[in-house]
This record gives structure tokens, C-alpha cells and sequence, in this order.
């Protein structure tokens, strides 16, 4: 048996539930846990972010890179086994901590994809696009870039040039709306008094704001009609919602920044070349995090391009959903079973 062991967010979820669909699929009987529960035994088991105290056969780990902690987290390395790594910024990182520290684990690069349940799968045939619809999910999640989003759409005038009709949608609340409104105020000295309603959901122009979290048919909806798809972060937080995106041929604007540069090109969506690169004082992971923000004129030049395209991401999903599953049953699986 093979334990998954999360933190119970969103993200973490989706990486915990394609592995298990992966892993059943090849008869490893496979169940996820909270890392807070207290007494686990298991045969092997799959830390996912962050890695825990628990004896077992196997221990493989999936991180994300940017929020890996180091000292104790680093020490506790020693007794991986195999670390599965999405992408290749990730790969490279914990390569270098192998080396610095003569780990013996293996370093797998597995791709980065999604899992898409029963209840959101859509045929490519009946996917209908409104060209007049954009979508900026951030979620909970501080690093997304909303304040950014949000001026240049108001200062071009809500992109009524291109349409009369087109519309945004936002999901931000927690942290994200929390960072969000601390960039208008400290970096971009923007009035953002409009925020202040105590609404969870607000118009501002034509931009629609959640600042909560919308219900699951509204979302899948929303996801199956948007025509673009706004993740300008280069944090791999927006890796679920530009796979998802991805997988209902949404054209996807991003910035050309690791990790999220390997999801998208030139032929799929719009990469923002321009950007500015600022430390952060974060003192929670030893990998250097940066705030990067998209220049305003390449985010205006990315929108109006954008606008109208039609795309086939949806073959590239399915190329990186194949590469990761075979790397699991010729590689990962196997290591489990000997």
C-alpha cells in the first residue's frame, strides 16, 4: 500500500489525486492522508510538499521547489528515495542539493500536469468559446499578480476597443486579496477604495470580483467558455488552472519565467517577455523567491492579441498527462515493487 501524504489545499489535492489515478490504475492500492494525522503505517508512502516523520519502505517526495524549507526538511532528504519533480527549475534545484550533501535519492522529472475528475471531462467537439470572456483564477495563493491585472484592464479603459462585450472574471480572496491590496497601495499608489465593500461579490466596470471561492458548476462553466486565461506569475501556483485551461483549449497569457514557461509557448498562448524581477523577503524557504511583474505594455499587448485566437492547447495537456504516466509505470512503480 502507498500512502499520499498533504496538506489539505486545493493544489495539493489535484497533485495528490493524479498520482493515486496513476497509481491504482496500475494496481497500487493507493489512499491519501492529511499529514496531521497523528499514527500512519504504511508500506511506502508519498510526501507531497512537505516531508514527515513516518517509517516506511519507500519514501518518495513531490515538492514544489519554491516552498521547500530547508534545515530540517533538507536533513530529512537523507532518507528519500525518489524525488518527483515537475519541472525542470525543480530538477535542477534538488540535483544541486544532492550534490552539495551526497544524497543517494534518484531525481525523476515527471512533467507537470492535472488531474481533470469525471464531473469537469468535456469532449473537444462540444467546447464553445466566447470570445468576449476572460478569466484571472488566483485563488487564495499571494503570488498571482491580481493589482497588476486589474490596473492595466481599468487603465485601458476595461478593453472596450476590442469589444464592447468583453468581460473579466477574478476569483481572489485570503492572502491573495490580502497582497493585492497591499500592491495597489505600496507599489502601484493606486486608490483601490472600491475594494472596501464588504460584498463578496463586486462590479467594477466590466470586471466581475469574487472574493470568495465560486461554486464548483459556476467555475467548471466558466473554465469550459473563457476564451483566455490571465496567469501573469511565474510561481507554479497557476500550473492546475493553466492545465485546466490547457485542457479546454483556452489560450493562456503567462510570463516567460520558470516554471510556468514550460506549459506554455508561442504556438499555445502568449509569453510576456518584458517583466520586473523583485526580491522577497521570505525567510520561510531557502529557494530564492522573486515577485515577478509583467510589464504593463506587454500585458496590453498580450490581452489585445489574445483577443479572438483560437487554439489548440488541449493536445499538448494530453502529451504531458501521457509522458507523466508513462514515467511513473516504467520508473516509479517499478522502484516500488522491488
Amino acid at each position: 500500500m502507498l500512502s499520499i501524504i498533504i496538506e489539505n489545499t486545493i493544489g495539493l489535492l489535484n497533485d495528490a489525486l493524479l498520482c493515486k489515478y496513476i497509481f491504482e490504475k496500475n494496481n497500487v492500492k493507493t489512499i491519501i492522508i492529511n499529514q496531521k494525522v497523528d499514527k500512519i503505517n504504511t508500506d511506502n508512502v508519498l510526501f507531497i510538499e512537505k516531508i514527515v516523520e513516518i517509517k516506511a519502505n519507500k519514501k518518495l517526495f513531490l515538492p514544489n521547489h519554491e516552498l521547500f524549507k530547508n534545515n530540517k526538511q533538507c536533513e530529512m532528504l537523507k532518507d528519500i528515495d525518489i524525488i518527483l519533480c515537475k519541472t525542470k527549475i525543480s530538477y535542477t534545484y534538488f540535483e544541486n542539493i544532492k550534490k552539495d550533501n551526497n544524497f543517494m535519492y534518484s531525481i525523476i522529472y515527471t512533467k507537470f500536469s492535472t488531474f481533470i475528475p469525471k464531473e469537469m471531462k468535456i469532449k473537444s467537439r462540444d467546447i464553445v468559446k466566447d470570445k468576449n470572456l476572460y478569466i484571472l483564477f488566483a485563488g487564495s495563493s499571494q503570488f498571482k499578480n491580481v493589482a497588476y491585472v486589474v490596473k492595466n484592464w481599468i487603465d485601458n479603459n476595461y478593453y472596450r476597443h476590442l469589444n464592447e462585450n468583453i468581460r473579466l472574471i477574478i476569483t481572489c480572496w485570503g492572502r491573495c486579496f490580502n497582497y493585492m491590496i497591499d500592491d495597489f497601495k505600496n507599489y502601484l499608489k493606486y486608490d483601490c477604495d472600491v475594494f472596501n465593500n464588504k460584498e463578496n461579490k463586486l462590479q467594477i466596470g466590466n470586471i466581475t470580483f469574487y472574493k470568495e471561492m465560486i461554486p464548483f458548476e459556476e467555475y467548471n462553466k466558466l473554465l469550459c467558455i473563457a476564451s483566455t486565461a490571465i496567469c501573469v506569475s511565474s510561481k507554479e501556483g497557476f500550473g492546475h488552472y493553466i492545465n485546466e485551461a490547457r485542457y479546454r483549449n483556452t489560450f493562456v497569457i503567462t510570463i516567460n519565467h520558470p516554471p510556468m514557461n514550460e506549459l506554455i509557448n508561442k504556438n499555445n498562448g502568449y509569453l510576456i517577455d518584458s517583466f520586473e524581477k523583485i526580491d522577497q523577503n521570505i525567510s520561510f524557504t531557502e529557494f530564492k523567491l522573486y515577485t515577478v511583474y509583467p510589464d504593463t505594455k506587454e500585458l496590453t499587448k498580450a490581452i489585445e492579441y489574445s483577443y479572438g485566437k483560437k487554439v489548440e492547447t488541449r493536445k499538448d495537456f494530453k502529451e504531458d498527462l501521457k509522458y507523466m504516466k508513462n514515467i511513473y509505470e516504467k520508473e516509479v512503480i517499478k522502484i516500488l515493487k522491488i
